[in-house]
């Protein structure tokens, strides 16, 4: 299990630290372990990820961590938002007889593993959401831990990672695009309700991007519609993967046909073509006439006078 993430030890760490604006990231640099290949300190930057309105610094103070030899300022409110790890715990204000800082004002855990706990350092500073550990390896070159150095951190300050945790965020990426191509969809039908079209036609192919069409009667001569393939084009692309994976296609046709059908006449029809180079989505039925017509004026029970 000792696999090395291919991080080096010779740089100053720069750990995300609080701002007046609730979306731009700062950092402080603090200096990690010297290197014998060089005296001088490097920075790399931790994304800060958090975006809501932060604490005064009056009420909410840096707390000082050195964690191996590396230092790590972390406001307090980060740290206790985080009730059930041992930091959390430690720094609650019922427990201010556990909180014994050295001389310096610091928090000293010399037997831990601080280049590991860079990954720690930014779950706190995101509201308790793990970063992407492979991206934070690339994003952070000069750090140097294994997996078991990190799961050894994890378990000694009781923050909940797995190794599954390495997957999450590929997993969330996968169900953003299924919302992004149903929003997608849902926008052709408004733009077909705009429009008066009782029709709207999408071809995904393998290798190009979708068509529309938008008719009154399913007339594809009729139309395409330039619109509709700007807004919507790129969340369009991923419609032939979802099209040709049959759970994934049976799990949008069901939202599409239940939770998000726009009239009760509507029919979504999912064609391949011979060869399983494009699928077609055919939407039919799409004006809801109860709705249309009766938002025309009425009008007058006897004939105007001439």
């Amino acid at each position: 299990m000792n696999q090395d993430l291919g991080l080096d030890t010779s740089a100053a760490l720069t750990v995300p630290c609080e701002s007046n604006s609730p979306t731009s990231s700062a950092s402080v640099a603090v200096p990690a372990a010297k290197s014998r290949r060089s005296s001088s300190f490097n920075s790399l930057t931790v994304p800060n990820a958090a975006s809501h309105h932060h604490p005064s610094t009056d009420h909410d103070p840096l707390i000082a961590l050195v964690v191996g030899n590396i230092r790590y300022d972390i406001r307090l409110s980060r740290l206790t938002s985080q009730p059930d790890t041992m930091l959390g715990t430690m720094f609650s204000s019922r427990n201010s007889d556990l909180q014994k800082p050295s001389t310096t004002g610091e928090y000293r855990f010399p037997e831990r593993n601080g280049q590991a706990f860079a990954i720690l350092a930014a779950f706190y500073d995101s509201d308790g959401r793990f970063p992407d550990v492979i991206s934070f390896k690339y994003a952070n070159p000069h750090l140097r831990f294994t997996w078991d150095n990190l799961l050894d951190e994890c378990d000694y300050f009781q923050v909940p990672f797995t190794i599954a945790s390495l997957y999450t965020t590929a997993y969330d990426a996968t169900q953003a695009r299924i919302e992004n191509f149903l929003n997608a969809i849902v926008r052709v039908i408004q733009l077909a309700i705009t429009d008066l079209c009782d029709v709207a036609e999408v071809r995904f192919e393998t290798h190009a991007d979708a068509v529309v069409w938008l008719s009154e009667d399913g007339n594809r001569g009729e139309r395409q519609s330039p619109e509709v393939l700007y807004e919507v084009a790129p969340y369009l692309r991923s419609g032939y993967m979802f099209m040709r994976h049959e759970r994934f296609r049976a799990k949008i046709l069901d939202a599409l046909t239940h939770q998000l059908k726009p009239s009760p006449r509507f029919i979504l029809v999912v064609t391949p073509n011979s060869d399983d180079t494009w699928y077609d989505l055919d939407m039919s039925g799409i004006l809801d006439h109860e709705l249309l017509f009766g938002m025309l004026p009425g009008l007058p029970e006897r004939p105007l006078a001439e």
